[in-house]
């Protein structure tokens, strides 16, 4: 048993170094970027491809069954296929134990005329006494007409400082470490669930692996890895698996 263990194991190893291996590929040869006008931007543009479709906003979710949509008004929604692009634990019966893990950070941004790291590049900060994990310029226009940049600072250290607390001590180690003189605070976000835990790390799934039970399909980074890529990647393979589906079928 111990042999077969230590092969799968391998075999994980194996599979999260070659993700590795296969994001720092994709940022050294691709262009990493931000749409426009956000990230939503993404999410606005597929749905403007959609001609018959209606999007319900804002309404809240309580069961997931293999015809049918519970909400939370106790309304319900009769379905022939259902894709739950997100954490299914809370929504399906028998998934309660079978929670997703997450790591979450803070995302600090500033104002500062002190470029210090190149266009295009991530700034790590090795130190292991710093809770900054990363710092990124982002060329926005409006800041650029200002003469300043805006600052992106990563935390994903865990803390038990308050927000003034958190700011006065990223404005402390960028100074100490990044050499920045001069910063105006504008905005703080704690994201709690920024990324997903997936183990092993996978690049693409087959369309058949997204059906979880009958009707309901799967989608989302969290069975993949933790990327925009992934999401949209694991949702085309959930649509397929309902066209497979239902060509059986018929």
């Amino acid at each position: 048993m111990p042999f077969f263990g230590g092969i799968f194991l391998e075999d994980e190893l194996k599979t999260s170094s070659r993700m590795f291996e296969f994001i720092y590929k994709m940022f050294s040869e691709g262009k990493v970027s931000i749409p426009k006008n956000g990230i939503s931007t993404l999410p606005k543009h597929l749905a403007g491809q959609l001609k018959n479709t209606e999007i319900i906003l804002n309404t809240s979710v309580k069961e997931v069954k293999s015809d049918t949509i519970l909400l939370e008004n106790n309304k319900t929604i009769k379905t022939d296929y259902t894709i739950i692009a997100t954490e299914a634990s809370d929504l399906i019966s028998n998934l309660k134990s079978q929670k997703t893990s997450w790591h979450s950070c803070d995302n600090l941004y500033f104002l500062t005329a002190e470029k210090k790291v190149g266009a295009n590049f991530i700034g790590l900060l090795p130190q292991k006494d710093a809770l900054i994990n990363n710092i990124v310029f982002i060329d926005e226009r409006k800041a650029r007409q200002e003469g300043r940049y805006l600052l992106s600072v990563t935390v994903i250290k865990k803390h038990n400082l308050n927000q003034e607390e958190l700011i006065k001590r990223i404005k402390k180690e960028l100074k100490s470490y990044v050499g920045i003189q001069e910063l105006e605070f504008l905005t703080h976000f704690y994201i709690l669930k920024a990324l997903p835990i997936v183990q092993p790390v996978e690049y693409d799934i087959m369309p058949s692996e997204t059906l979880l039970k009958n009707g309901i399909f799967l989608a989302g980074d969290q069975m993949l890895n933790a990327s925009v890529n992934a999401a949209m990647l694991s949702g085309e393979r959930a649509a397929m698996g309902i066209i497979e589906l239902e060509n059986l079928n018929h």
